[in-house]
């Protein structure tokens, strides 16, 4: 079943490259997520403004090489840092979405809370100005949210009003699948993530054929993303069926497309094949740092620092990919998750002298795994290393923060300075204050263990 063609495909543009092996093809340079825009009827695009994007998302799209950023839509076609879905002058057409429909977009992008979003979206179906870009706004919205039960609505109300959602909709639509499958608390909802594949493959069947190269992609990337998150075995062999159809389409896989899939291979622990895939790449396009951090990412997930060291060693020191901050704090993550906040200090100090600039996140992290390192052996070397993670972590701070970021900032400068002051008064629970490391970690079952006790050198960190 792996081998066939997927049941009502959305895209057929005639065949390509039957035969030849994929790292032979030319990978188009436009990027993956139809994160941002709305759409009706034909493929008209709007545009998201930076600070309606969650501030991780723009991190990440800011840190992204330029190979996996789009034009922007203006006349300069110049590259853009969050456009990450440009407007095509082939398939635009004004008719596709309303003026009047600008204000009410406007409001939806703007709701704090799913009671808000609900509101707008009804004064628009009262207003009779609801299209498919009312809709879609209201999906990008949830999914940045993670507000699913909304998302639902928003869906069987297009259907109820019989609203023709197009493919950059649907594509909108699978992504917010996906980033609401996760609940405010951190970590996947079992409940949703059994629905994934379901709802999923349901908007991908039901929707017309895409007609330019960027809604290919992105569509493709964003069903990969919800195969990989699913984590189920139908969701797996779903994901290698669409690889391998797309690979025969006239549009060419872009380079974040292959990233996706390899994501996939990974998550689903099929690390031959994605090792393979690596190294019969050669100097492809897809292999970067977003492939790094991506992969590096996956293996703190599956608490592996085994294999997010294998990965480092490879595409680092033998790929030459230079690592950024995102791949640095996924590589120090994977160790912090399996009980090694040593080695994730030294990991964090690295990025550090490597000039790389830090943001709220990573100097929390920093923070936090040295807290540790100084509660378990409070030497003037560890006392040092602790206030200058202070000194920068405060610049940081100074400059862009979040309120949970600043929340766990404070409360982790009050366990240093109390480490300072009265260490003896500080228990290892204590200092577990940044969530990864509360309640994600291996060390959140360890002994509450006293300070100056040394306990790092006895610990056992997660055997995989």
């Amino acid at each position: 079943t792996l081998n066939a063609v997927p049941r009502s495909p959305w895209l057929n543009k005639g065949m390509v490259g039957i035969g030849t092996p994929f790292w032979t093809w030319q990978i188009s340079i436009s990027a993956l997520s139809a994160i941002l825009g709305a759409q009706a009827v034909s493929a008209m695009r709007s545009t998201s403004k930076p600070e309606e994007i969650p501030l991780s998302a723009r991190r990440r799209l800011v840190n992204r090489p330029n190979t996996h950023k789009r034009p922007s839509s203006g006349k300069s076609n110049r590259i853009a840092k969050v456009v990450t879905l440009p407007v095509s002058p082939e398939f635009d057409d004004p008719k596709g979405r309303t003026r009047a429909a600008g204000a009410a977009r406007r409001r939806i992008k703007g709701a704090t809370s799913p009671h808000d979003l609900r509101k707008q979206v009804d004064i628009a179906c009262q207003q009779q100005i609801a299209d498919a870009s009312i809709i879609g706004a209201a999906i990008q919205v949830c999914g940045y949210n993670q507000w699913w039960n909304t998302l639902l609505r928003i869906r069987s109300l297009s259907k109820e009003m019989k609203i023709c959602l197009g493919p950059i909709v649907r594509n909108q639509y699978i992504t917010a699948l996906a980033r609401s499958a996760s609940g405010k608390k951190f970590g996947i909802i079992p409940e949703r993530q059994q629905e994934l594949l379901r709802l999923g493959k349901e908007a991908w069947d039901e929707i017309e054929p895409a007609q330019d190269s960027d809604t290919f992609n992105s569509g493709l990337g964003a069903a990969l993303k919800l195969c990989a998150v699913a984590n189920e075995p139908t969701a797996l062999s779903w994901a290698i069926e669409l690889w391998e159809w797309a690979c025969i389409q006239s549009f060419q896989v872009n380079a974040l497309g292959y990233s996706q899939y390899v994501g996939v291979l990974e998550s689903y622990r099929m690390y031959d094949h994605v090792d393979r895939m690596i190294a019969e790449s050669g100097v492809a396009t897809w292999t970067n740092v977003v492939l790094l951090g991506s992969l590096i990412n996956i293996a703190a997930e599956h608490r592996d620092w085994h294999r997010a060291d294998t990965l480092w060693q490879r595409l680092v020191h033998e790929y030459g990919i230079s690592g950024n901050s995102i791949a640095y704090s996924a590589w120090a993550k994977a160790h912090m998750l399996c009980g090694r906040p040593s080695e994730a200090a030294q990991i964090f100090d690295e990025m550090v002298s490597k000039g790389l600039e830090e943001c709220s996140t990573t100097a929390a992290d920093h923070l936090q795994a040295l807290l540790i390192v100084c509660h378990s052996l409070p030497s003037p070397e560890n006392i040092g290393r602790v206030q200058q993670a202070l000194i920068r972590g405060e610049c940081v701070m100074e400059q862009e923060s979040s309120r949970h970021a600043t929340s766990t900032w404070s409360k982790l400068k009050s366990i240093a300075s109390r480490l300072q002051s009265r260490s003896t008064s500080v228990r290892f629970h204590d200092v577990l204050v940044e969530w990864k490391a509360k309640t994600q970690s291996s060390m959140k079952e360890w002994p509450n263990h006293q300070s100056g006790t040394k306990y790092l050198v006895y610990a056992s960190p997660v055997k995989v």
